[in-house]
């Protein structure tokens, strides 16, 4: 049996991942503000010394203003939207990210690890080889 649909969506990824290598950028990472005002995840990993895409999706009814002094962002989110930014390339460390309209409420970081130079998204901490007895 055929699947008609098989060569439409090896196109779509195809151009998914094409658009991050024209613009420069390494991945997407989404941050989600739930229906009850609350951001999921509160960390995001990227690697350093990358220019990344940030999208954030508002699913609340309230306007939220997503800002970090860190680096220069202040990112509008009406109710029931999405915005993206690009950050980047940014040194290893921790960039904290709030909302300026309900301070102390809803926080976020972005974790930069790494030293850059390729290969997508950064999930974790790398993995530490341990030497074996001989």
């Amino acid at each position: 049996m055929k699947l008609p649909l098989l060569p439409a969506l090896a196109a779509a990824i195809l151009l998914c991942s094409t658009q991050a290598i024209a613009d420069g950028t390494s991945g997407g990472y989404v941050f989600t503000i739930t229906n009850d005002y609350k951001l999921t995840p509160q960390e995001l990993i990227i690697p350093a010394n990358q220019k990344v895409k940030l999208t954030i999706q508002n699913l609340g009814n309230r306007v939220v203003e997503f800002e970090s002094a860190a680096i220069n962002r202040e990112i509008n989110i009406p109710a029931h939207g999405m915005s993206v930014v690009y950050v980047g390339p940014l040194q290893a460390g921790t960039y904290n990210f709030f909302d300026e309209v309900h301070r102390g409420v809803l926080t976020a970081n972005i974790i930069v690890q790494g030293s850059g130079g390729g290969g997508g998204p950064v999930k974790g901490p790398s993995p530490v080889t341990v030497p074996t007895s001989r």
